[in-house]
């Protein structure tokens, strides 16, 4: 079976103080993995300290892929997942380790079905830096055939904006004051660039994933090397 795309959502989440923000979030399909992408701007050091997925009383908590952080930690991007979320809709939930007065953050979902339910995801990757044009650091990302590299890109700057380029799959583009969360995929084999390019120079983060189907062989090998392959963002 091949993965495909279930659902997709995106939340500005305002410049409310507030600790948590709980979205609803439905799943239908077989074989389900569920990615949350979290961008945060912070003035304050403020993180983000969890995701849960809530389903009645029971709570879980979803796993931390990866957080890069720009060198002056006010740009943030977050990679959480989960194996097999409950059909139907149920919440997200946000956690930052404060209220915070100056921080402004996006959320972003998606679910995909016929994921491989063992081997489920590669080693996430990303980085951060202050470049104009197209986010290109030395980073690489090589997939196989049958597989989705999905990522979220964030920046910092009044007027800031994030584009797609050749290939990508635009899930969302979500602008929070001075915050734009961008969320993409794209599908291929090898070295795999997420086009995403900003506008103008600023402080900017990266972070991507990359989404293993049903037909992947229990224990087989990762792909999702680093070091030079090419992938930017």
């Amino acid at each position: 079976m091949a993965l495909a795309l279930d659902n997709n959502a995106s939340w500005n989440e305002g410049g409310a103080l507030v600790q948590t923000y709980t979205h609803s979030y439905t799943c239908t399909g077989s074989d389900l993995g569920l990615i949350v992408k979290v961008s945060l701007r912070t003035d304050a050091g403020i993180t983000v300290t969890g995701v849960t997925y809530v389903k009645g009383s029971s709570v879980t908590a979803m796993i931390l892929e990866d957080q890069q952080t720009s060198g002056d930690g006010g740009t943030q991007v977050y990679i959480f997942t989960m194996i097999a979320p409950d059909t139907g809709a149920h919440d997200i939930v946000v956690t930052k380790s404060a209220s915070g007065a100056t921080n402004e953050v996006t959320t972003h979902a998606e679910s995909w079905t016929d994921v491989h339910q063992t081997t489920s995801w590669s080693t996430a990757d990303g980085a951060s830096g202050t470049e104009a044009g197209n986010l290109n650091p030395a980073h690489g990302q090589t997939i196989s055939s049958g597989e989705i590299l999905t990522g979220i890109a964030n920046g910092r700057r009044t007027a800031l904006t994030l584009t797609a380029g050749a290939g990508d799959t635009e899930l969302s583009n979500v602008t929070n004051n001075l915050t734009p969360g961008y969320s993409s995929y794209q599908a291929g084999s090898g070295a795999i660039d997420l086009n995403c390019t900003k506008n103008t120079a600023t402080e900017w983060a990266y972070s991507v994933i990359a989404i293993k189907p049903t037909a992947v062989a229990a224990g087989a090998p990762l792909a999702g090397s680093l070091g030079g392959m090419g992938v930017g963002w």
